[in-house]
Parts: structure tokens; sequence; C-alpha cells
């Protein structure tokens, strides 16, 4: 798997808030993140992420400011993140679910 290194313009604030529903009582945190790959050189892809907002299933603060934030994952083997060119639009989305970090590609244009 190649690992995503991703460059946060906002700095992520998760709240542990449990949101009320038995099917999703097991996500604490959900963020959907809008951004471009910005480099593909390294034999790591690295994404910045411009736009934070929340997921449908548990909440996800942000605070704005100058500060960036250095974030690393693996993306999963079904993401086509390893062939989108330099400037590609994705949109990710993260959640917590069980104490465990999940990522996943929404959409990405090219």
């Amino acid at each position: 798997m190649k690992i995503v290194k991703a460059c946060l313009l906002s700095t992520l604030v998760a709240t542990g808030a449990i949101t009320s529903g038995v099917a999703n009582a097991d996500v604490t945190r959900e963020c959907i993140l809008t951004g471009h790959v910005n480099d593909t050189s390294s034999g790591q892809i690295r994404v910045t992420f411009r736009d934070i907002a929340a997921g449908d299933n548990a909440p996800c603060r942000m605070k704005r400011g100058k500060a960036r934030a250095s974030i690393r994952f693996k993306a999963s083997e079904l993401d086509q993140i390893r062939s989108l060119p330099e400037g590609a639009e994705i949109t990710y989305r993260y959640q917590r679910r069980n104490g465990k970090d999940e990522w996943q590609l929404l959409t990405s244009e090219s």
C-alpha cells in the first residue's frame, strides 16, 4: 500500500461525542476532507486538503488558522489515488470507528 501524506490547511479538533443510533454507535468522529494531489514523485503521494466538513454519522469540528498539520495514512488497495495525476481533485472520508482510524476515497477528478 502506498502511504498518503496529507497536509491540512485547517487544524482538526474532533470531539468524542457519540451520536444516537444503533448502526453508527461505533463511529465517534467523521470528517469529509476535500483537496488535491500535489506531489506523486517521491514514492509517497502528497495531498493538500483545503476544506473539512462534518460527516453524517458523527461530529467533526475544525479550527481554522494559519497552522498546518501533517498526517499519514495508508491508502486502501481499492483507492485509485495511485493513478491520479498531480492536481487531481479528491474527497476523502475520515472516520474513527471502534478506536481505529479509517480513510476512504469518496471522489476523484483529474
